[in-house]
């Protein structure tokens, strides 16, 4: 190996004093004897072990406090990491980096075919004023809203269309179960469409595959349709930050409070329809100035027996004049966790899960275990190189399909409307997939040379809509250099050293892109 390629070995020391080996490239993990430890250390410096262990003139050294080691173990040893690089255990995957061939036609209209989800924005209109709204003042990238609604005529045609897709041999997903699902402004304000949407992919017939319904809603209007809403075993997904004050920018238009009239929304729900309450609800809490994660936990687990998401304040499109205010209300899912709720956290076995913290476990298990496989190709087919893309950016069209109330089709609804993939019009839908493959490769080009240079590029969450792709060298503020990367990397395996019995858990409960 040459001096170049054991520089990339990481050797990464725990909190608990564990020693373990991580390469940059290829994803696994190798807990080390000390003895071990301490060869690697001199072999990645580029010095010849074999003949620093000939010249040896002492019986043992030390390698630690109160730990020595024989010339016969450090021998011993040394032959174990020969047998390791005989093996091809050092030996880095060839990488094809991001370039202008990586999508071509073929492999989007193949993601639209096996497409989970299709997502129809049915309205502009909305029945609160957040003060963090993705659609408000604070942004810019989206169409101007005015109200407006999605026509049945405009929903049928992209249904229509992916049905078809459904139909053809291009589909080849084993999941059985597609969700059709309503997005706002706030959906329950356009019921009439909601139904007849709901009534026509009921009448539709699949082989092996059946529609379900899903909806991201406010609950204002809740009480006037649950029973819909229930009878069509609805999933949804309910907007609160937490209790009155934690809820506090989520107004109605003349500025008073929401959240008394969602809560007794919960209640009535709950009452009425206990099973489906417990079965079907889930709630997603915006962090900001006003709550944080932990507080917004206990507030759901208290009142509703519920483990909410939490998200961030959505940083994409921020205009310029609204950075100040931006930055006020802003705060990560990390806020508000002191060193001593994390020890907390990491001792209790249920604590853990309800943290953000899980999610960082989540990615470094899927991404530099060695042991977790998206495909099983992957498994079956050894090879000696593999495509690489960095970025935790969903495949175009792998996860969800949406169109807004416009007919823009975009990958998905957090991505600014400037970036609309096709278009639903009077003469149907216009989707150009070389165009799309185009696009893509383009963006992935322009982000190149940074991902190259960031030391965690393999464990990338960031979607690359979160950055200005209309520049030509777009900025990542999350860069990360070596020395932030080892310390990532020691605070992943100590977390799952306090917390080995989660692993399993964090496997089956927590996926990455």
């Amino acid at each position: 190996m040459d001096k170049l390629e054991k520089k990339k070995l990481l050797l990464i020391k725990t909190e608990s004093g564990n020693n373990y080996l991580i390469s940059r490239n290829i994803p696994q993990v190798l807990l080390l004897n000390p003895i071990l430890n301490y060869l690697l250390e001199l072999y990645k410096k580029g010095i010849d072990l074999n003949e620093w262990l000939d010249k040896m003139t002492v019986e043992e050294i030390a390698i630690e406090d109160n730990l020595k080691a024989s010339k016969e173990e450090l021998r011993y040893y040394y032959e174990y990491i020969q047998f390791l690089e005989n093996n091809k255990y050092f030996n880095t995957v060839k990488r094809h980096n991001m370039t202008e061939n990586k999508y071509t036609a073929e492999m989007i209209r193949m993601q639209l075919a096996n497409t989970q989800q299709i997502v129809f924005e049915v309205t502009g209109s909305c029945s609160l004023r957040c003060g963090y709204c993705g659609y408000g003042d604070l942004y810019y990238g989206y169409d101007k809203r005015d109200n407006n609604n999605l026509t049945f005529d405009t929903a049928k045609k992209l249904f229509d269309y992916m049905i078809y897709l459904f139909k053809s041999p291009l589909n080849r997903k084993s999941h059985k179960r597609i969700a059709v699902s309503f997005y706002g402004g706030e959906p329950l304000l356009n019921m009439p469409l909601i139904k007849k949407i709901v009534n026509y992919a009921k009448k539709q017939r699949l082989n092996n595959k059946e529609f379900f319904f899903s909806m991201t809603t406010n609950a204002v209007a809740l009480d006037k349709h649950m029973d819909f809403l229930v009878n069509n075993d609805f999933l949804l997904l309910i907007s609160l930050d937490g209790n009155e004050k934690q809820n506090s920018y989520r107004t109605f238009p003349d500025g008073s409070s929401s959240f008394k009239k969602v809560y007794n929304n919960m209640l009535k729900l709950r009452k009425k329809y206990p099973d489906y309450f417990d079965k079907s609800i889930n709630f997603m809490a915006v962090l900001h100035d006003k709550n944080s994660h932990k507080d917004v936990v206990d507030f759901f687990n208290k009142h509703f027996g519920k483990e909410p998401i939490t998200s961030e304040v959505n940083s994409i499109g921020i205009k310029a004049e609204k950075q100040g205010e931006f930055k006020r209300l802003f705060k990560t899912r990390y806020s508000g966790f002191s060193p001593i709720d994390i020890i907390n956290y990491t001792k209790d076995r249920e604590k853990i899960l309800k943290t953000p913290f899980v999610k960082n476990l989540s990615t470094f298990i899927h991404r530099y275990s060695g042991y977790v496989f998206k495909k099983y190709d992957q498994i079956i087919n050894k090879k000696e190189s593999v495509h690489f893309v960095s970025t935790g950016t969903c495949e175009p069209f792998e996860k969800k399909i949406f169109i807004t109330t416009n007919g823009k089709i975009l990958p998905c609804e957090r991505i600014l409307q400037t970036y609309y993939l096709g278009k639903v019009d009077e003469e149907g839908v216009h989707i150009d997939f070389r165009e799309i493959a185009n696009k893509y490769n383009l963006y992935y080009k322009k982000i190149l040379a940074g991902c190259n240079s960031c030391a965690c590029s393999n464990g990338c969450s960031i979607c690359i809509f979160n950055l200005n792709l209309h520049e030509d060298k777009p900025r990542c503020d999350i860069q990360m250099s070596t020395e932030k990367f080892i310390d990532y990397l020691q605070k992943s395996l100590s977390l799952l050293e306090e917390t080995p019995k989660f692993y399993s858990r964090i496997m089956r409960d927590y996926q990455v892109n």
